[in-house]
């Protein structure tokens, strides 16, 4: 998913969204059924009824990014389809990877190539990869990105992700001069282009993480 998901536990209340199959033959009412094993699961999704002005509906938010594959569809009614999913995740790779490799060649299929969805493929390729330990493949995706994003003048918060997430691999992989290289050119982007604000959670964690690597470098004079 390329936004945030708004389900519901209350299968009557998704019914009222789900349509009756009026529209046929150009669309198909479709009531989406989603399993999920929360002992394995790493993706974030929260049950917002509390705090929903809703309450009746009974609201789970899943996050952007979240990924699902189809276990079966069956009908429900003569005009209404159940399609069962089960999330998916990081810990799940070789799915994640699969469906990752589908989003690549359905941008790279696009004309003209759809370079955000490419962007956003290569990231999350990369986010895997470190999660596997591939760092050198997590360090050709992440160039690729970045490569991308200065080519066509993409937002500066994307280019500081990149040289962040840069940092993060050459640390694991102890090149410690090119992790703080990396997290110094997110941090010089923020300073000179504000693109963050000034008390933005991004700011922190890039400071610290620069820190922490001059730590591991016996440069505690820098690290403080």
């Amino acid at each position: 998913m390329n936004t945030f998901l708004s389900t519901t536990t209350q299968s009557n209340v998704a019914l009222i969204y789900s349509g009756n199959g009026e529209s046929r033959p150009l669309f198909e009412s479709v009531l989406f059924e989603i399993e999920i094993e929360q002992s394995y699961s790493t993706e974030p999704f929260t049950d917002i009824c509390p705090v929903s002005f809703f309450r009746n509906e009974h609201e789970v938010l899943f996050t952007i990014g979240c990924i699902f594959r189809i276990n079966s569809i069956y009908d429900l009614t003569p005009t209404i389809w159940i399609i069962n999913l089960s999330l998916v995740t990081y810990n799940d790779k070789d799915v994640a990877e699969k469906c990752f490799m589908d989003v690549q060649q359905i941008a790279l299929a696009t004309s003209p190539c759809n370079h955000r969805i490419l962007v956003r493929f290569y990231e999350s390729m990369a986010l895997l990869q470190i999660e596997k330990n591939n760092y050198t493949i997590a360090l050709e995706l992440l160039s690729k990105v970045l490569q991308i994003a200065l080519d066509y003048s993409f937002a500066s918060n994307i280019i500081i992700h990149t040289y962040s997430n840069l940092g993060l691999v050459y640390r694991k992989i102890l090149n410690f001069d090119r992790a703080c290289e990396n997290y110094e050119l997110a941090l010089n982007i923020i300073t000179q282009s504000n693109a963050l604000p000034k008390l933005h959670p991004l700011h922190s964690v890039i400071h610290n993480n620069l820190a922490y690597t001059k730590q591991l470098q016996n440069d505690y004079d820098e690290a403080l």
